[in-house]
């Protein structure tokens, strides 16, 4: 039954914003806009569509840092997941999980397209670059750049 539902889910409707309204970016949008009933109020929840590359720059950038990491640092953080959660717990989006024990443990927070919008996501890279400034003495994200380019 779930797996049914799941199937016959439709994709969203992207929509543009123009002159203080919302427009239907394409044709798919607006046949689903004019099958919509008339004069009724609709929930709408507002998100905006991430950015693959700038992920991918993400883990590109996490990967080139661990890669160039010594014992110490490796052994601390041995994989660009380590890296992430490190920056993002830093940088305060975590969790507190209480545990039956009363112990407290710490989670990054999901960097996934369906756990944090762009603009958020936004902050978190823009931070996360001041800090690799300060704590690695470069930034992965422009290094990893700058060698694909060609030029490191």
């Amino acid at each position: 039954m779930a797996l049914a539902l799941a199937m016959s889910k439709k994709p969203p409707l992207i929509m543009r914003v123009e002159s203080n309204c919302l427009v239907p970016f394409c044709p798919y949008s607006e046949e689903r806009l004019e099958g919509l009933p008339k004069s009724k109020d609709l929930f709408v929840q507002i998100t905006q569509r991430r950015s693959n590359k700038q992920l991918n720059l993400w883990w590109a950038g996490l990967a080139l840092a661990v890669h160039n990491f010594d014992d110490d640092m490796i052994s601390k953080y041995p994989t660009s997941r380590h890296l992430s959660d490190a920056f993002l717990i830093h940088l305060g989006f975590k969790t507190a999980q209480y545990n039956i024990d009363g112990s407290i443990s710490v989670n990054a927070d999901s960097i996934a397209f369906e756990n944090m919008e762009q603009e958020q996501y936004n902050l978190v890279f823009q931070r996360a670059e001041l800090v690799a400034e300060k704590w690695l003495g470069y930034n992965p994200w422009e290094a990893w750049l700058k060698n694909k380019a060609g030029g490191g």
